[in-house]
């Protein structure tokens, strides 16, 4: 284990007396600048970390597997959900005293994700061996399979996921797979630059930030000696963007972002082709309150802000909406689709 302070210039070691292979890790955040860390390994193994005077401990942490545990992603400082081999999904929620088995299929996992601006909302997403994805909307209580279409899945391994909110997501993997959602994993697509850029295998994937990623590929040189390979891609990896060339295949209204929220929250949506398109907020009982969008928009992907208190970002009356669920719809000559939405103040 080494940390870095300084953007990777030097590091320093923080090992920990084990001798068990480690493979996942995940911040822990107690605030005013202490942040340790939650790591796991082969044979179930799992470490806490504190800092006592700048002095660091690490405290081993029982667990109920003896399978090899590749990820582990921590929610606050208490949920911890950690996944490895032959299937395995275990999650505490008491900081590891506590465990229970959340185990699904046969394949091993490689990698979970749940992206930090999720972690109020209970999604998460895991991936590994042929192919398999599963979900969580209840941060981890249970899990439900995703089908990936756009590659074969008794063959193609995924070693990494990654979203940045309920919505967009990624995936790399065997042979230079990359893939991506725009509807949280329900339908995966091929990415047109990226996938095939390399016909090694991608293992591992940090997202940066919206528009940033990097991936380390592992290959082999002609003589047969492993190598690693660093990939930054500064474009749009995550989702169809309509400031590029890749134009939406078919009408979306995605679920907004945050929700619940207060006061205000992001809509988003896509249009194939150019058309004229209302989006409009009603309350319960069918009363219009606010209208976002009333325009000729053409071909491409769009947000815009909703505010529940003094109108939206297209002007209108000034109101000031109480609790409740609220819903939102776009509206063309071809396509309607409507979303509820709540407000918690």
């Amino acid at each position: 284990v080494l940390r870095s302070t300084d953007w990777g210039l030097t590091w320093e070691s923080r090992n920990i007396p084990s001798f068990s292979n480690l493979h996942g890790f995940d911040f822990l955040d107690y605030g005013a600048g202490d942040i340790q860390v939650v790591v796991c390994g082969d044979d179930g193994v799992m470490y806490i970390s504190s800092d006592s005077a700048g002095v660091w401990k690490w405290t081993q942490i029982n667990t109920i597997t003896k399978q090899n545990l590749k990820s582990i992603m921590a929610i606050g400082t208490d949920i911890f959900i950690a996944v490895g081999n032959s299937g395995t999904v275990i999650r505490t929620s008491d900081g590891g005293q506590t465990w229970a088995n959340h185990t699904v299929g046969e394949a091993k996992f490689n990698s979970i994700s749940d992206a930090i601006i999720v972690n109020g909302y209970g999604y998460s997403w895991i991936a590994g061996d042929s192919a398999r994805i599963y979900a969580t909307t209840n941060y981890g209580i249970s899990w439900f399979r995703q089908f990936p279409l756009t590659f074969n899945t008794s063959m193609i391994h995924i070693y990494d996921i990654a979203f940045r909110n309920q919505n967009d997501g990624i995936l790399v993997g065997q042979g230079g797979l990359v893939n991506y959602t725009t509807n949280g994993g329900t339908t995966w697509l091929q990415d047109k630059y990226l996938n095939g850029l390399t016909s090694e295998d991608i293992i591992s994937l940090a997202v940066i930030d919206e528009n940033t990623a990097t991936a380390l590929v592992r290959g082999t040189t002609s003589d047969g000696m492993a190598t690693t390979t660093v990939i930054t891609v500064s474009s749009e990896p995550l989702s169809v963007d309509d400031n590029n060339n890749i134009l939406p295949s078919e009408y979306s209204l995605e679920q907004n972002y945050p929700n619940p929220f207060n006061p205000s929250t992001k809509i988003s949506w896509q249009s194939p082709v150019g058309s004229h398109q209302t989006l409009k907020v009603y309350d319960v009982l069918g009363n219009e309150v606010a209208t976002l969008v009333n325009e000729y928009k053409p071909a491409g992907r769009y947000e815009i802000e909703f505010s529940a208190k003094g109108g939206s970002t297209s002007g209108g009356d000034a109101y000031n909406l109480p609790s409740g669920i609220y819903l939102y719809k776009l509206q063309t000559s071809s396509f309607t689709e409507s979303k509820k939405m709540t407000l918690l103040k």
